[in-house]
């Protein structure tokens, strides 16, 4: 991140005390100015809610009464607070923080470029009280809501999520529209539709997908043979292919033109496969073997275990799954809080890259690891009081806040990164110089070969 005045920057960037001290009133939030500190109690709500000393609540009003100095504030004053009005303002901060993550600048090497952005999607369950029922029905006899979140990998943050009852199926969530062109998108069998394949050829919206097991798929008649046998890398299917099906080498990768959906309404795509221990790994996709290989379209599916692991990053370091509020108002204000929780900490890692030089597609080497957003968060819930005191009021010198970013940054740092780093960053390039050479088996000599071969080894 680097200077204190940045992590500041970026902090009131996201959470400006000024939108909040506008929509307070307009909201009727704050009915009694010296009742409720409402930029304070945003920042309680926020910060405090990475905390493992107490419940959600209890912890931000702890954080709260530590940075007012109130010397009194019963539990049940404090809870009345969490009503509609603040609802509807922390609605409007997320979309403020949504809007921020929007503009910041992408990273999109390699087989990412040539696209606006790529885009995970998905969606985690949070389960709740019972009391909940009726408003957040689950699947079984209990209450949940669905997160349904939409992360870019350029920005590698959360660029929008809604919240339904969590009995509600994925798929409809999904609606790829003009507002995606130029895009790509990865998501799991629960968005796999033929909706969503047409709306993506229509919008020139590049797609990586597994096969679903009960599609029927037919090889492409329009590709000759000869074409097929060069994808699949030598396999003979010269007598093999047909109208309906086809012999492939489960040795070897797979890389035909297929079609799905209605014989009356066919769907023309890639199917990929590549061989695993346990068979094929079979993927649909509509992106040019002209740009990119079989192995890359693997790649970039590997790629959707991002957001999965942002939704850890909201469950682990952010409690967005210990809620246990008794109202949906109250509910959906703690999701609210925990999801701009996790979006400053991926902010936070993403602008620490950002000033290393890894911008567009650029992939300057790297001399220390790459910044970990679940370590970023923890870091900041460990100096909740003190960091929401700062913000909430203003009194922090440069000093403490170069003292608080460095101590953020330094605590953040990937410790594996040389060793097992992410598939995120192999592609993105923040490996260590050295990491490609070192996982390559060493040449051995011709003394060894000879050796290994009089004993009948190869």
């Amino acid at each position: 991140m680097g200077t204190g005045k940045a992590f500041k920057g970026l902090l009131l960037g996201m959470l400006p005390s000024a939108v909040v001290r506008e929509a307070a009133p307009r909201l009727k939030v704050q009915k009694r100015e010296r009742v409720l500190d409402v930029v304070a109690l945003v920042w309680a709500l926020v910060l405090a809610g990475g905390t493992e000393e107490c419940g959600r609540l209890a912890s931000a009003m702890r954080s709260y009464i530590k940075e007012t100095g109130r010397s009194t504030l019963s539990r049940s004053a404090f809870y009345q607070w969490f009503d509609a009005e603040l609802l509807a303002l922390m609605r409007e901060l997320a979309e403020h923080c949504r809007g921020y993550v929007e503009a910041q600048p992408r990273h999109l090497p390699g087989i990412l470029s040539g696209r606006l952005d790529w885009r995970a999607v998905d969606s985690t369950v949070i389960k709740l009280p019972k009391d909940l029922f009726d408003e957040y029905p689950g699947t079984g006899d209990y209450a949940s809501l669905k997160v349904h979140k939409t992360y870019s990998l350029g920005a590698e943050n959360v660029v929008g999520y809604h919240i339904t009852p969590g009995r509600h199926h994925d798929g409809p969530e999904l609606v790829i529209d003009e507002s995606w062109r130029g895009m790509g998108l990865l998501v799991d069998l629960g968005y796999a539709s033929f909706r969503v394949l047409r709306d993506c050829q229509a919008n020139d919206v590049d797609i990586v997908i597994k096969l679903k097991s009960d599609w029927k798929v037919t090889v492409d008649d329009t590709v000759g043979p000869s074409e097929m046998a060069k994808w699949l890398g030598g396999s003979d299917l010269a007598d093999s292919v047909s109208a309906d099906e086809f012999v492939v080498n489960p040795e070897k990768p797979l890389d035909i033109d297929v079609r799905v959906g209605p014989a009356t309404a066919p769907i023309c795509l890639r199917l990929v496969g590549i061989p695993t221990a346990s068979g094929y790994l079979l993927f649909l996709t509509n992106l040019a073997r002209e740009t990119h290989s079989h192995d890359d379209v693997a790649m970039l599916y590997r790629l959707r275990w991002t957001i999965e692991l942002d939704n850890k990053l909201g469950k682990s370091a952010c409690r967005l799954d210990q809620i246990t509020a008794k109202t949906p108002v109250s509910a959906e204000i703690l999701v609210h809080a925990a999801m701009m929780a996790s979006m400053l900490a991926n902010a936070f890692a993403h602008e620490d890259h950002l000033k290393r030089g890894f911008v567009g597609v650029k992939t300057p080497r790297l001399k220390e690891g790459p910044v970990h957003p679940m370590l970023v968060a923890k870091s900041i819930a460990a100096s909740a009081h003190h960091l929401g005191s700062m913000l909430a009021f203003d009194d922090g010198t440069d000093a403490q806040w170069d003292r608080m970013a460095n101590a953020i940054r330094c605590t953040a740092l990937d410790p594996n990164w040389r060793r097992t780093p992410s598939a995120i960053d192999i592609v993105k390039g923040r490996v260590a110089p050295d990491w490609k050479s070192r996982r390559r088996p060493k040449p051995r000599s011709a003394k060894t070969r000879a050796a290994a071969a009089s004993k009948g080894l190869k």
